[in-house]
C-alpha cells in the first residue's frame, strides 16, 4: 500500500526541488546587465537608488557581507529565498480561497510562469522582494477582511503593515497595490469594523516606514527617481505597443494562465453585491488589489513607446490563486494536454536560448556570429577579470586609476567583473545611479572598456580621440562564448581625466 502524501508534504517537495534547481542555475548562469549594475552601484549602501527603492540593491550586498563571499550564487541567494517565500504565500492564499489542492496548483502555476520563475525568485531584480511582499500583504488582507473583529487576527495587521513596508521599499508598483488596499477599505460592506479597528493605525504606521528611505534620498536629489519614471509616460496612441506587451505577457505568464486570469476579471461585475453583502468577498478582494496596477499599465502601454512587459506582472501575481481552482477542479485529460501544450514549447524554447547564450551552439557553423546573434546581455564577463586587472596594474600612470564605460549597463558589468576595485565613471549617456556614488575628484587615469561583437569592432579610438586627443589604445582582448571567439574588449587609456570633463 502506497503511503499517501499530504498537500503540505507535496508543497515541501516542490519547494525543495525549486531550491536546488535555482541554486544550480544561480551558479551556472552569468550575471545579466541589470544584476551586475545593481551589485556595482550598491557597493555604496545608500538610503535609496536612482532606479528603484533600496531592498533589491541592499539584498545582494548584505548577503555577500554575511557570507564573506562575492560569488554569483551568494549574490543571488536572497532572491532564491524571496521566490521560495512567495511560492509558499501563493499556496496559502489559494488555500484560504479554496483548499490545499488549489494551493498546490497555485504554487505550480507561479513557478511555471517564466517571469516569476526567473525574476520572481532567482535574478537580482526588485521583483523578488516585491512579489513576496505583495503575496504576504494579500494573504493578510484576506485574513483580516474575512473576520475583522476577531482578536486573533490582530497579528495580520502587523504582517500587512510589514509587507506593505517591504513592498514600497522594493518597487514603485507597490504604491498602486496600496491604493487597492484603500479601495477594499472603502468598498467593503465591513468598512466600519475595518476603519474602527486599532490594527489599521498600527498597519499604516509600519507601512509608512517603507516609504521613508526613498523619500529622504529623493528629497536630497531633486526627486530624480520620480522624474525618471515619469518621463517614460507618453502622450500618443500606441496600439502596436500594447499588442507587443500582451504578446510578451503570454510568454511571461504562459498563454493558458494569462487567458484564464483575464477571464477572472469578470468578477468586477459582482461589485454591487460585494459592497452590499460581501458576496464573493475573497475573490473580489484579489481583483481589487490587482486593478490599479492593471489599469495604470494598460494605459501606459497604450500611450507610450519602449515600455517593458514586466511592469504589469504584479497584477497577474494576485490572480494566479483564483485561476488555481480551475486547474484543481478539472480532471479532464484534454485540459491537462492543453496545459502541457502551453508549457512545453515556451520552456523548451527558453532552455534552448539559455544554452545558446552560453555555448553559441545555434550558430557554431559560422566563422563569426551573425549580427542578430547578440547575447551580450547574458555574457560571462568574469573571464575578463584577471586579464583586465593585470593590464590596469601593469600600466604605469601618475594618477589614481579608474574604470570607465560608455553606458550604465556596461559600467555595471565591468565594475562587477573586477570585484568593484575601482571607481567607475560613465562617459556617455545617462549614468543612472553611477552619478550618485561617492566621487574621487582627483585627476585620474581612466581605463575605458568597450565590449563589442567581432563583427562590430569599429574604430573606437578615433571617436574617443575627438574628445580626448591624448587617449591611447592599450589592448583589444578577445572573449569567448563557449569554445569560439565571440567578442572584443577594447581598452583605451584616458590620462589626466577630470570628473568635470566633457562627456562623449
Amino acid at each position: 500500500m502506497l503511503l499517501k502524501i499530504s498537500p503540505s508534504s507535496k508543497l515541501l517537495i516542490i519547494l525543495t526541488v525549486l531550491f536546488f534547481v535555482k541554486m544550480f542555475l544561480a551558479i551556472l548562469l552569468p550575471l545579466t546587465n541589470d544584476e551586475a549594475y545593481t551589485i556595482a552601484v550598491a557597493r555604496d549602501l545608500s538610503l535609496s537608488f536612482f532606479d528603484h527603492p533600496p531592498i533589491g540593491f541592499w539584498s545582494p550586498i548584505l548577503s555577500a557581507k554575511l557570507f564573506g563571499s562575492e560569488t554569483t550564487l551568494i549574490f543571488r541567494l536572497p532572491f532564491i529565498f524571496y521566490g521560495i517565500g512567495t511560492t509558499t504565500s501563493i499556496f496559502l492564499i489559494a488555500k484560504e480561497l479554496y483548499d490545499e489542492k488549489s494551493g498546490l496548483w497555485a504554487a505550480v502555476l507561479y513557478n511555471m510562469a517564466p517571469f516569476f520563475f526567473f525574476s520572481g525568485g532567482l535574478l537580482i531584480v526588485p521583483d523578488g522582494p516585491l512579489n513576496l511582499a505583495l503575496s504576504l500583504a494579500a494573504l493578510s488582507i484576506l485574513k483580516i477582511h474575512n473576520n475583522p473583529s476577531d482578536r486573533k487576527i490582530h497579528a495580520y495587521w502587523w504582517l500587512l503593515g510589514g509587507s506593505l513596508a517591504l513592498a514600497m521599499a522594493s518597487k514603485y508598483q507597490a504604491y498602486l497595490f496600496s491604493l487597492g488596499c484603500l479601495f477594499i477599505l472603502i468598498l467593503s460592506s465591513k468598512r466600519k469594523l475595518l476603519f474602527n479597528n486599532p490594527g489599521l493605525f498600527i498597519c499604516f504606521s509600519i507601512a509608512i516606514l517603507g516609504v521613508v528611505p526613498t523619500f529622504l534620498w529623493n528629497l536630497e536629489h531633486a526627486w530624480i527617481t520620480f522624474s525618471f519614471h515619469g518621463g517614460r509616460q507618453g502622450n500618443t496612441f500606441e496600439f502596436s505597443n500594447l499588442v507587443r506587451m500582451i504578446v510578451a505577457n503570454l510568454i511571461y505568464l504562459l498563454p493558458i494562465t494569462l487567458i484564464l486570469s483575464i477571464q477572472k476579471f469578470r468578477l468586477v461585475f459582482n461589485l454591487p453585491n460585494y459592497i452590499r453583502d460581501g458576496k464573493d468577498q475573497k475573490a473580489i478582494d484579489l481583483i481589487i488589489l490587482s486593478l490599479p496596477v492593471l489599469i495604470m499599465f494598460l494605459i501606459v502601454y497604450l500611450t507610450s513607446k519602449n515600455t517593458f512587459p514586466h511592469w504589469i506582472m504584479p497584477a497577474w501575481l494576485l490572480i494566479i490563486p483564483l485561476v488555481s481552482n480551475l486547474f484543481s477542479e478539472i480532471n479532464s485529460m484534454k485540459f491537462r494536454y492543453l496545459l502541457l501544450a502551453s508549457f512545453l514549447p515556451i520552456w523548451l524554447f527558453l532552455t534552448l536560448i539559455l544554452m545558446h547564450t552560453q555555448t553559441g551552439m545555434l550558430t557554431s557553423k559560422y566563422k563569426e556570429a551573425p549580427t542578430w546573434d547578440n547575447t551580450l546581455e547574458v555574457f560571462d564577463w568574469s573571464q575578463v577579470e584577471q586579464s583586465l586587472d593585470k593590464l590596469i596594474q601593469e600600466t604605469p600612470t601618475k594618477h589614481i586609476k579608474k574604470l570607465a564605460a560608455l553606458n550604465w549597463f556596461e559600467g555595471g558589468q565591468i565594475s562587477t567583473a573586477t570585484k568593484n576595485k575601482y571607481n567607475t565613471v560613465i562617459l556617455k549617456g545617462d549614468p543612472h545611479h553611477f552619478a550618485y556614488l561617492k566621487k574621487d575628484n582627483r585627476t585620474s587615469s581612466v581605463f575605458l572598456c568597450k565590449i563589442s561583437l567581432l563583427n562590430k569592432k569599429g574604430n573606437l579610438i578615433n571617436e574617443i580621440q575627438k574628445v580626448y586627443p591624448k587617449a591611447q589604445l592599450l589592448k583589444i582582448l578577445t572573449l569567448k562564448r563557449g569554445m569560439a571567439d565571440y567578442a572584443h574588449l577594447t581598452v583605451i587609456l584616458i590620462n589626466e581625466y577630470m570628473p568635470l570633463d566633457k562627456k562623449l
